[in-house]
Formats: C-alpha cells, sequence, structure tokens
C-alpha cells in the first residue's frame, strides 16, 4: 500500500544552489531507518526561501516519529539548516468505489443495505445523514476517547479504528444516484471487507431473477423499491394537475433509466419496435396493438409492484397508464404517425379538396345550407370557434389519449349548441378544420384506444367518408 506524506519546511540556507535560478530538484537517494530498506523519491519544491518536500514511499504502517527522523536525516545528508518543520498527514491510501445506480433505487434503501452490511462486518454507525454514512470498528467504542485519537498525533492513533463513509449523490442530467463509498483510514484489509462484501449486495440487487424470471417480474425488482416520498412533496396535499405532472415525472424517471430493470427493458423494446416500423409498413396496425399490449403489461406490473397503499402513491397510481402511454408514444410517435399518414393518403386528399376557408362568410353560408344547420348566433359562434379549436389540436398532441381528449371535447361543446344536430355540426367543423389528416389520425385512434371509445371514433370516421364521396 502506497502512502504519501508532507513535510513543510521553512530553511535558510541550502549550500551551493543558487534559489532565484532553480526551481525544482528531484533526488533518488537509498535510506536505512530501522526495518524501512526502499528507495525514497524526494521533491524539493523550491522558492527563495520556502521549500516543501514531498517523500514518497511504501509501507503498511508509518508513525510521525518516523517522519520526523527522516526528515531529520534529509537535512543532514543535504546540509540543510532547519529552522522550523511541519509534519501534515495528506492521505493514507484506503479503498475507495464509485457506482451507478438508477433512480428507482432510493436513497434509504442504499443507506438501509450499508447498516445492515456494517452490522454483519462488526463496524457501528457513527455519523448518519440523509445522503451518508460514516461507519467505525473500533476496540473500544467510546465517542470521546475515538476523537481523541482522531485528533491528537500519536503514534498508531491510525491504527486502532477503521472509518468507512458512504456518499450518495444525485445526477439529474443522466438520472442516476451516484454511490461513493470509501475507507477514512485504518487497517486497510478489514475497510476492504466491508466495502467488497457491500458491492456484492449491490450486485445481487442489480441482478437478481435476471436469468430466472420473465421480463415483467425483473423489472418488478426495481420498481418494489421505489421511495415514492423521497421523489415528491406530500402530493395529498396538492391539485390534481400537479398530481398529474408529479406521476409522470415518476414513471417517467422508471422507464428511463435505460441500463437496469423496467428501464432497460423498455428500451429495448422501442427499438425493437421502431426496426419493425421501418422494415414492414405494411403491419403498422399490428405493431400498435402490440405496443398497447405491452404498455399494459407494464401498467399491470406498476400497480402490482408499485402501489404498497401508501398515501403518497395512492394519489399517483390513477394517472399510471396517462404517463406510460405518454412516454411511449412520444418516444414512438414520429415513426407511427407517418406510416398512418401514408396508408390513407387518398382519403386525406380528398378531404382536403372537400375543405373551405372558415374565414369565407359566403362559403360557410352554403355550408349551412347543404348541411341544414341554423346560422349561429354570437354565443353559438363562439362555441364553434371553441370547438374548432379542439379539433385543430389533434395533430399537435403526441400520444392518442390527449387526441382523443380533444374530439371528445368538441362533441360535447357541440352538443351544447344543439344535441339533435350533433352529427351536421361534427360534419361542419371537420370541413372548416385546419386538420390535414383526419382519416389517419381516426385511425390511430381506433388501433389504440379502448373498444368503448371505438363506437364514437367509428361515428367520426362515418362521417369523414361521407364528406369525401358527397
Amino acid at each position: 500500500m502506497q502512502s504519501v506524506i508532507a513535510i513543510n519546511m521553512s530553511l535558510l540556507y541550502i549550500s551551493n544552489i543558487h534559489c532565484e535560478n532553480i526551481t525544482q530538484l528531484i533526488f533518488l537517494t537509498p535510506f536505512a531507518m530501522g526495518s524501512l530498506k526502499k528507495r525514497i523519491q524526494i521533491h524539493l519544491l523550491i522558492s527563495k526561501y520556502e521549500y516543501q518536500t514531498i517523500v514518497k514511499f511504501e509501507l503498511n504502517k508509518i508513525s510521525y516519529s518516523k517522519i520526523l527522523k527522516l526528515a531529520i536525516n534529509i537535512s543532514q545528508t543535504y546540509q540543510l539548516s532547519l529552522l522550523h518543520i511541519k509534519i501534515k498527514l495528506l492521505m493514507i491510501n484506503q479503498p475507495n468505489s464509485i457506482i451507478e445506480l438508477p433512480f428507482q433505487v432510493s436513497t434509504s434503501h442504499i443507506l438501509d443495505l450499508f447498516i445492515s452490511c456494517t452490522k454483519k462486518k462488526q463496524y457501528q454507525i457513527l455519523e448518519k445523514d440523509s445522503n451518508q454514512i460514516i461507519a467505525i470498528k473500533e476496540n473500544v467504542a467510546v465517542i470521546k476517547n475515538t476523537v481523541k485519537r482522531l485528533v491528537c498525533m500519536q503514534e498508531n492513533t491510525f491504527e486502532q479504528i477503521c472509518l468507512v463513509k458512504i456518499q450518495i449523490d444525485t445526477n439529474q442530467v443522466k438520472c442516476i444516484r451516484v454511490v461513493s463509498i470509501r475507507g477514512i483510514t485504518g487497517h486497510y484489509e478489514e475497510n476492504q471487507e466491508l466495502i467488497n462484501y457491500f458491492l456484492s449486495k449491490i450486485d445481487k440487487l442489480r441482478n437478481k431473477k435476471t436469468q430466472d424470471q420473465n421480463m415483467m417480474n425483473e423489472a418488478s425488482e426495481f420498481v418494489g423499491i421505489v421511495n415514492v416520498s423521497e421523489e415528491m412533496e406530500n402530493p395529498a396535499n396538492q391539485n390534481p394537475y400537479y398530481l398529474e405532472t408529479s406521476a409522470y415525472y415518476m414513471f417517467h424517471k422508471l422507464l428511463c433509466a435505460s441500463n437496469y430493470g423496467l428501464g432497460k427493458k423498455v428500451a429495448e423494446y422501442i427499438q425493437k419496435l421502431q426496426g419493425n416500423i421501418s422494415n414492414d409498413q405494411s403491419n403498422i396496425k399490428q405493431n400498435v396493438q402490440q405496443l398497447n399490449a405491452f404498455i399494459n403489461q407494464i401498467v399491470e406490473t406498476l400497480f402490482q409492484s408499485f402501489n404498497f397503499g401508501k398515501q403518497e402513491t395512492t394519489q399517483i397510481m390513477p394517472y399510471c397508464k396517462i404517463s406510460i402511454e405518454k412516454y411511449f408514444y412520444l418516444k414512438l410517435s414520429h415513426c407511427i404517425l407517418p406510416q398512418y399518414q401514408n396508408m390513407f393518403k387518398q382519403q386525406n386528399e380528398l378531404f382536403r379538396s372537400k375543405k373551405i376557408d372558415r374565414n369565407n362568410t359566403q362559403t360557410k353560408s352554403d355550408l349551412h345550407k347543404d348541411l341544414q344547420i341554423p346560422e349561429f348566433n354570437a354565443q353559438q359562434s363562439i362555441r364553434i370557434a371553441e370547438a374548432l379549436n379542439e379539433l385543430d389540436k389533434i395533430e399537435y398532441m403526441s400520444y392518442p389519449r390527449e387526441k382523443l381528449r380533444c374530439l371528445q371535447l368538441m362533441n360535447a361543446i357541440l352538443k351544447a349548441i344543439n344535441s339533435g344536430l350533433i352529427d351536421q355540426l361534427v360534419k361542419y367543423c371537420l370541413v372548416l378544420s385546419n386538420v390535414d389528416h383526419p382519416f389517419s389520425e381516426i385511425q390511430l385512434l381506433i388501433d389504440s384506444t379502448s373498444s368503448q371509445d371505438r363506437q364514437f371514433l367509428n361515428k367520426i370516421n362515418h362521417q369523414l367518408e361521407e364528406i369525401i364521396s358527397s
């Protein structure tokens, strides 16, 4: 094991050396000091009157008295006159390790695992914080004596106790937790034994069941240990908008940890599906249905493994499926939507030829006559504008549930205007809309939403067909 000790010396004189011209001297010299028979490398960092000597050597143990003798020997060998010697321990090399874990492995879980390891190796907890722990192993577990031995420069001070520190930091950019564990002082082998034991437990946690269980069970290994309270502040007291935003943030972190557990399987599936869509455009409907089945499996797994009945978890679980769907379609919409647009290219072109300018009063008046819709009053005109605004948004939304919500809001607004003319009003809005690919959008919703919504969507699709056939 290598130790590095710094000796700061204020020197008055070095014979035969002009300090203004020489900035650094390196000497290699053999020394015999007790049982130490090593070649010692000495660096003299020279300024005009101040010098610093760095002594590097290989030892298992070293005492301050030996270092002091060594400094005196150096001065005598090179004819240095010493006025003052200050010895400072810079570092005693100790075992250390840095590991990265996904966000779904909570800080509290990591610290609890470390505490269990310290008990196994007969360490005691000296200090504990929210993100770090210092563990100690000594013969006499008295804090007063511990502090005294740590502070006082006595021989064998650092041979009597072993200290190991673990610290957990968060890398928000990579969405990972960075765990740093290192020995502070004491017997190298004992500290190394504790660190290795802890790392083996982390590896088991990370790799558990990867060979024996299916994808979802493997994913739930990490999902099950998430501590929601670490990630959000008392969501029970927040409004639904905050809860939905917090839920999406929580589930997004679970899915984006692409190196472990659930996130890894999600990343692999997305990559595979992108390849399938690119290579076989004719089966886009089947690919979307498989995607929705995979989403349902993940949602089911999260409900089984993530919802422990905690109040915080219960508050956000209603937004689970929404969040999961949004994550997947944000990742895949750029390759799914173009396939649907290509599939219904002819129908969309026919529809665009039937559209009219909503700012043209004459054409709008003719449309009223064709659809047998009475002219709107001022209040109804405002509501029609609101309905058109909702319809226009479907091509800007990222995932099917948002698109469906826009259509449902449009339908509700039109029913409030005149429920008896709902079919004509829907056609009216479709013809005046800014939507360029309505057949593609509606078919995507039919393929990706639940059966209870398909009747509504099929009705809109039928109205589109009537428009292009008229």
